[in-house]
């Protein structure tokens, strides 16, 4: 009689984890997906900044030139950064699909749905494979991951595609790690030239009536002070977007921390599902913040 209620009772604890698990898995593919879709805004707004640089460049030419009659604008062929950026927004909508496959697994009956996580993966895995230009520490990672990948389209067992995505988390984590410093010093020189440009305009082009309204608030006088108070808070402007931009640069680096950490707490012998359950909560109000 004891032995069968220490069974029951394991029985019961068993049925108690395996639950936790589902449930926890579960979260970890919803948030996946907001981490991925966060990378897909993330390498947009990157994109975006190629022709913000193009038209305030314009602008300036208008507005320093002798004769703006004359000015001939910046050239918008040869974007070289859509080059880079495409394949990556591309290998983050893979993710996103990995992500929704792996959270069908987490149903209580998933055999059927197996094929669909081993495929998702795969493409995942092939989408970030192919990216160009790569580091070397990045091309590494994508050849040890390639095992991961293997072992849980053999295994089709929700441990093995948390292994997998814990470790093409990782692959996107580095990935993103070591282009960040080249991306933050692309807004800085986006963003910091055409605040010093600003400054540049002949005083002549500036309507003065609409010069004072902007620093009314000032208790100061005279058109040349007025003028360089207005053109300071220009600049300060300029470099408050800059600055929003590049904390949404780093907040994705810290989303990619959490989540990879989240898949490395679950993958443990014994899931820390506690752990992983705290960490998407961190991932979750990270992507709350603005």
């Amino acid at each position: 009689m004891k032995n069968y209620i220490k069974l029951l009772a394991l029985l019961i604890l068993t049925s108690c984890s395996t639950t936790k698990q589902l449930k926890t898995g579960s979260q970890i593919s919803k948030d996946g997906m907001l981490v991925a879709q966060k990378g897909i805004d993330t390498y947009t707004l990157l994109q975006q900044q190629k022709d913000i640089d193009r038209s305030q460049q314009d602008m300036i030419l208008i507005l320093t030139a002798p004769n703006p009659a004359a000015v001939h604008f910046s050239d918008s062929t040869g974007n070289t950064i859509a080059i880079q950026i495409a394949p990556r927004i591309n290998a983050y909508k893979s993710l996103i699909a990995a992500y929704q496959a792996f959270g069908r697994l987490t149903g209580n009956d998933n055999s059927a749905d197996t094929k669909t996580a081993a495929d998702a993966l795969t493409a995942s895995y092939n989408s970030v494979k192919q990216l160009p230009d790569l580091s070397s520490g990045v091309m590494s990672l994508i050849s040890t991951g390639g095992t991961y990948i293997m072992q849980a389209i053999q295994s089709g067992s929700m441990k093995k595609h948390n292994e997998a995505l814990s470790q093409l988390t990782k692959i996107y984590l580095d990935l993103w790690n070591s282009e960040a410093p080249t991306w933050d010093r692309y807004i800085d020189f986006v963003y910091d030239t055409y605040g010093r440009q600003l400054r540049t305009i002949p005083a002549k082009n500036y309507d003065m009536t609409k010069v004072k309204a902007g620093v009314a608030d000032q208790p100061y006088t005279g058109d040349a002070i007025s003028l360089a108070l207005y053109q300071e808070k220009q600049y300060v402007t300029v470099i408050q977007q800059k600055n929003t931009l590049k904390k949404q640069l780093a907040d994705f680096g810290k989303l990619l921390t959490l989540l990879n950490q989240a898949h490395i707490e679950f993958s443990k012998d014994q899931a820390d599902t506690t752990a992983a359950a705290s960490t998407l909560i961190n991932i979750e109000t990270l992507l709350q913040t603005k």
